[in-house]
C-alpha cells in the first residue's frame, strides 16, 4: 500500500549548563519565526500546527516535576483525513541524530494523558535515515476526521547535572499513514465521537471505555454474549511495544463461586483463580468442559501484561478511579508479590469498575469518579448506572491490599469497592481476557440481540 510520511515540524530542544544557571530550551513550530497557523497537506492528510507564537518558551529548563511540567504551555496540532477512504495512522516525535541527550531524560505528556518518559513509548521506523523515532499515539480516522493534539515536553525531575548538563534533545513529528480497513479498537474508538453517553475517555492514558447502566457493548464471544470493557494499551509482554487491544468481560459469572487463593495469599501469580482461568477454564478441561474457551476463542487472545499494584493503608481515604487506576499500573506490591503477570485471562480491576459508572442527573458522573469507592454504598445513582454492578453477589477485581497478604478488593453487593479479609473465601468471577489487535467487528449493533461479531486473520 501507498504509506505517506508527513513532517509536520521541528521540535528543538536545545540545553546548555552553567554554574548556577540551570537548564533552558524553546519548541519551535518552525525553523523560521512563525507568525500564524501552518497547514501542511500531503496524500490523504491535512495538518494544522501552532499557534500565533513564535515559540513555546520554557524559562527555566533544568529538571522538574510533572505537576509543574503539564503546567506549561502546550504546543498543539490536529491531523485530519482529507480523503474517502480509511486510514491508519502514526504520530511519531522523531530524534534527530545530531541530538545528544538521551532518551530517558526526556519527559512528555500528549493531550491529558500520564507523563511518560521518551524512552517508554514504541520505537519505529524513523522518515529519515540515522534518526530514531517513537510513536506517541496511533490508530484509525474515518474519511474528515480530525484528531487533536496537545504536547508538553520538560526534562525528566530523576536527571542530574552529571546527566544532561550540556547535552542537546532535537526532533520532527512526523504523522505517517496507511490506507487499510479498521481494527476493531479503532472501531470501538471511533465510535465515541457519536456516543458520548455511554462512553468516555478520560482515565490518565485516555482509553475509551463503555459507560452507564446498559451501554450498548455486547458481543458474541466463545458462543456466549461477553461485554466490551473498552480499548486499552497493553503489552503482550515486558519488552514488548504497547498495542491497543479490545477489553473484554463474560457477561454470566462463571456457575461456581471460587476463591481467590485457596492457600490464603494475595500474589495473582500464585493464585488459585489465576491458575484456574488460565489452566482449566482457558483449556476447557475438567470441571470446565462446557464453560471453558473454545478453540475459536482461544485463536483470538494472546497473552498480555496484567499490572498488579494495589492500595495500601492509603485505603478507604484515597479510593477514587482514578487513583486505583494509577496504583493498579506502579510497583506497589506486598513484599515478595509480583508487580506484573503476563498470562491470558484475568479480572477486573476496581478502576475497570469505577470508570464503568454513567451517574445520572442528581449524581453527575463527575461526582461519582471524585468519590473514592468504598462509599459508593451511600451513592446509588453511581453504582445503579454502572453495568459492572450486580446487586445479588460480590465480585472478585484483580487488585490486592498491598500492606497485608490476606487481602484482596471486590465489588460488594451494595456496590461500594472492599477490602476483603480472607482470599480463601469464595466470590463470584466474570473472566476478563484482551482480544488480539488484529481482531475485527465483522457485524452487529452490539445490542444484546444483536451483539457485535469478531473475526481474526489467519
Amino acid at each position: 500500500m501507498n504509506k505517506k510520511v508527513v513532517i509536520l515540524g521541528i521540535l528543538a530542544v536545545c540545553l546548555s549548563i552553567s554554574i548556577g544557571i540551570g537548564f533552558s530550551y524553546a519548541v519551535w513550530t518552525q525553523t523560521e519565526k512563525q507568525t500564524g497557523t501552518n497547514t501542511f497537506e500531503s496524500g490523504c492528510f491535512s495538518i494544522s500546527l501552532g499557534n500565533e507564537n513564535e515559540a513555546i518558551n520554557i524559562p527555566n529548563g533544568y529538571p522538574i516535576s510533572d505537576e509543574k511540567g503539564i503546567q506549561q504551555e502546550a504546543y498543539t496540532f490536529t491531523i485530519t483525513n482529507t480523503c474517502s477512504i480509511y486510514a491508519h495512522f502514526s504520530v511519531n516525535l522523531e530524534k534527530l541524530n545530531t541530538s545528544t541527550m538521551e532518551d530517558q531524560y526526556i519527559k512528555l505528556q500528549l493531550n491529558n494523558r500520564r507523563p511518560m518518559l521518551y524512552n517508554a513509548y514504541n520505537q519505529v521506523t524513523a522518515a529519515t535515515t540515522g534518526n530514531t523515532s517513537r510513536s506517541l499515539d496511533f490508530g484509525g480516522l474515518e474519511p474528515q476526521a480530525t484528531r487533536e493534539y496537545t504536547l508538553r515536553l520538560w526534562i525528566d525531575n530523576e536527571a542530574t547535572n552529571d546527566q544532561v548538563g550540556g547535552s542537546t534533545f532535537q526532533g520532527n513529528i512526523v504523522v505517517t499513514s496507511v490506507a487499510a480497513e479498521p481494527t476493531g479498537a479503532e472501531y470501538i474508538e471511533n465510535l465515541l465521537a457519536t456516543n458520548k453517553d455511554t462512553m468516555a475517555n478520560d482515565d490518565p492514558d485516555e482509553n475509551v471505555r463503555y459507560i452507564g447502566a446498559n451501554p450498548n457493548n455486547y458481543v458474541k464471544f466463545n458462543n456466549e454474549l461477553w461485554r466490551i470493557i473498552g480499548v486499552f494499551y497493553v503489552k503482550p509482554s515486558e519488552e514488548g511495544p504497547y498495542e491497543k487491544r479490545i477489553k473484554i468481560i463474560r457477561k454470566d459469572r462463571l456457575p461456581s463461586n471460587l476463591a481467590w487463593e485457596s492457600s490464603n495469599g494475595n500474589d495473582w501469580s500464585m493464585a488459585s483463580l489465576q491458575k484456574v482461568l488460565n489452566g482449566d477454564y482457558y483449556g476447557k478441561i475438567e470441571n470446565y468442559s462446557s464453560n471453558g474457551l473454545n478453540l475459536q476463542a482461544q485463536g483470538m487472545v494472546t497473552n498480555v501484561v496484567w499490572t498488579l499494584g494495589g492500595l495500601g493503608e492509603e485505603y478507604p481515604s484515597k479510593g477514587t478511579a482514578q487513583y486505583f487506576y494509577e496504583k493498579e499500573r506502579e510497583n506497589l506490591v506486598y513484599d515478595g508479590n509480583s508487580k506484573i503477570f503476563a498470562e491470558k485471562v484475568g479480572l477486573m480491576y476496581p478502576s475497570d469498575y469505577g470508570y464503568a459508572t454513567g451517574g445520572s442527573s442528581l449524581t453527575p458522573r463527575i461526582i461519582c469518579l471524585a468519590k473514592e469507592m468504598y462509599h459508593w454504598d451511600n451513592l446509588s445513582d453511581c453504582h445503579n448506572n454502572n453495568w459492572l454492578f450486580s446487586p445479588s453477589y460480590d465480585q472478585w477485581t484483580l487488585s490486592h491490599y498491598s500492606d497485608d497478604s490476606l487481602f484482596v478488593f471486590y465489588v460488594h453487593s451494595s456496590g461500594h469497592v472492599v477490602a476483603g479479609w480472607g482470599t480463601n473465601s469464595s466470590r463470584w468471577v466474570h473472566p476478563v481476557v484482551y482480544l488480539k489487535s488484529d481482531v475485527k467487528i465483522t457485524g452487529g449493533k452490539g445490542t444484546s440481540e444483536q451483539p457485535y461479531t469478531l473475526s481474526v486473520d489467519d
